[in-house]
């Protein structure tokens, strides 16, 4: 399937059947949820069924998640940070990697049209343990082996 996101849809067979998204939000701090909330309200007036996914930080530390309905929640990974700085340590001992393996391992992402992933790394790697195409939601994406560096261009 072409993954360009003015296609996808016309890729489908004509159908009243709305096409099924699994949509991945990290949820470690406000700006890849609030994107979502945006999302969410761009894409209710299309015929899409969006599963909601966040990850990241804990489910009873998540708030105005109406936009979502009845989303899903992984424990996913995170960082610690403390004064603006990255902890490494506490990151690795606050991520449980057993617990992430066995959420990317059990995820089903065989019933969705299209796979989207706004940083979030439990849908990602599901998706690709399962041989799906995804879509990269973020700055992070455009960075690859070809993006032009300084002095290079």
């Amino acid at each position: 399937m072409n993954l360009d996101a003015g296609n996808v849809a016309n890729e489908r067979a004509p159908s009243s059947t709305p096409l099924k998204i699994l949509y991945g939000v990290q949820a470690t701090g406000q700006g890849h949820i609030s994107r979502a909330r945006a999302m969410a309200a761009a894409l209710a007036s299309h015929n899409v069924q969006v599963t909601w996914l966040f990850s990241g930080r804990s489910k009873d530390r998540l708030f105005d998640m109406a936009p979502f309905g009845e989303f899903q929640h992984r424990r996913g990974l995170t960082f610690v940070t403390e004064g603006g700085r990255l902890q490494i340590g506490k990151t690795v001992r606050h991520n449980n990697i057993v617990t992430f393996i066995n959420d990317v391992r059990t995820l089903a992402v065989d019933e969705y049209d299209l796979i989207v992933t706004d940083y979030e790394p439990v849908v990602a790697w599901a998706a690709r343990l399962k041989g799906r195409e995804v879509i990269g939601i973020g700055h992070q994406y455009a960075f690859g082996a070809n993006t032009p560096v300084a002095g290079a261009n």
